[in-house]
């Protein structure tokens, strides 16, 4: 059930084993195979919740519903849990050039607090989107102001906040899904799906904001947008 404002996220479950995810692929692989609680100790949904430490089961834990994203690549379907970004391959310029897409189930991409307005159970997509006239100088800018959300607002950045959103390009288009390419296209389809999959905390958690100083001392890795 989408939360609403005002009302407490998730509820108290008992736990005898878990999956853990230790990156954001990784999280696509383990919720997909769809058997067991999971739970995060890596990637961008583990600095979203604020880094919780690991639940130890058999235990009493925090149960949050998560909300995916299904998104449709031509005749192909697939379901993001952290991030979809769509943009120019490397050889045309990558996220420094043209346009860029890109969707975050918790706001946080790469350790940036890239939709800071988003929630991972609210029923809506989150899509920032930059413009082509944006510079190289000024996206690189945007993407180290991002640590803390201070990117926005900004001219060449629009953020919507949707349930279902179309992209499309003259040119095709790189598309990754939980940080791997799986394809590229001219037209992109992307849907919120409400409370897709559940997410174990240990019980004595309470999910807060991202702060600057879990933003900050994130180590990036190399790949998705």
């Amino acid at each position: 059930m989408t939360i609403e404002k005002g009302e407490n996220w998730g509820s108290e479950g008992f736990v005898e084993a878990l999956r853990t995810s230790r990156s954001d692929k990784h999280l696509s692989q383990v919720v997909a195979e769809g058997t067991g609680d999971v739970q995060v100790q890596g990637g961008d949904t583990w600095i979203a919740l604020g880094r919780p430490s690991a639940v130890q089961p058999p235990c009493r834990s925090l149960q949050l519903p998560f909300d995916a994203v299904e998104v449709v690549v031509e005749v192909e379907r697939w379901v993001a849990f952290s991030s979809v970004v769509i943009r120019q391959p490397w050889t045309r310029g990558g996220w420094l050039r043209g346009d860029v897409w890109v969707v975050s189930a918790t706001g946080i991409y790469r350790g940036r607090n890239l939709t800071p307005r988003a929630h991972p159970n609210d029923g809506l997509l989150d899509v920032i989107h930059c413009d082509p006239a944006m510079s190289v100088r000024q996206r690189l800018t945007a993407w180290k102001r991002a640590r803390i959300g201070d990117h926005l607002p900004h001219r060449h950045l629009l953020v919507r906040r949707v349930a279902r959103a179309d992209v499309s390009s003259t040119r095709r288009l790189d598309v990754w899904v939980d940080g791997r390419r799986v394809g590229s296209a001219r037209c992109v389809h992307l849907g919120v799906l409400v409370d897709h999959w559940t997410l174990s905390l240990p019980s004595a958690s309470s999910p807060r904001e991202p702060s600057q100083e879990h933003l900050e001392s994130d180590v990036e890795e190399r790949g998705g947008m």
